[in-house]
C-alpha cells in the first residue's frame, strides 16, 4: 500500500497480535526459516535440482557452477535485515571486491567492502542465465 493516508482495521489489537505471534514463530516453518538464514538465494538448490534454474538463456535448467553462488559463498554471517516492517529479514549483506557504487559499511580488509545483496533475481540473471558461477560478478552486478 502507498500513500500517508491512514488505514482503519476493525480489530486493531488482533492485527498487533498475529503480528507478534507471525515475528516469535515463522521460524518454525522450514521455508520461512530458510528465506531469513540464507536469503532469496535459498531457493537455487531446489530449482537447480529440479532443472527449472535459469542457465545460458534458458537453454538448460542446471547449472553446474551454482555451488558457487550459494549464501554461504557471497553473504556476510549475520548481516540480516528486510523490508521495512517485515519480520523474515531474507535480505543479507554481501562480501564485494573491486569498484563498488553504494557500500552499507566498511569491512575490516582493504579492498574489501560489505554491500547489499544480492537476491536471487540478480544471481540467476548475471550468474546461471549468463553461464557466470564468479560471485564477485553478480555482487558488482547487483550494485548498478
Amino acid at each position: 500500500m502507498r500513500g500517508r493516508a491512514r488505514l482503519d482495521v476493525a480489530n486493531p489489537a488482533r492485527v498487533q497480535e498475529i503480528t507478534r505471534w507471525f515475528t516469535r514463530n515463522f521460524r518454525q516453518n522450514p521455508p520461512s526459516k530458510s528465506l531469513y538464514d540464507e536469503g532469496t538465494l535459498g531457493v537455487i538448490p531446489g530449482l537447480d535440482a529440479r532443472g527449472m534454474l535459469p542457465t545460458r538463456n534458458f537453454s538448460a535448467g542446471g547449472f553446474v557452477g551454482r555451488q558457487e553462488l550459494l549464501s554461504s559463498q557471497v553473504h556476510v554471517a549475520g548481516q540480516n535485515w528486510g523490508c521495512y516492517a517485515c519480520s523474515v529479514r531474507c535480505k543479507h549483506n554481501s562480501r564485494a571486491r573491486g569498484e563498488v557504487t553504494e557500500v552499507r559499511s566498511v569491512a575490516g580488509k582493504t579492498g574489501e567492502a560489505v554491500v547489499e545483496g544480492p537476491e536471487y533475481e540478480t544471481v540467476a540473471a548475471f550468474g546461471s542465465n549468463i553461464g557466470c558461477s564468479d560471485p564477485a560478478t553478480t555482487i558488482a552486478a547487483n550494485q548498478y
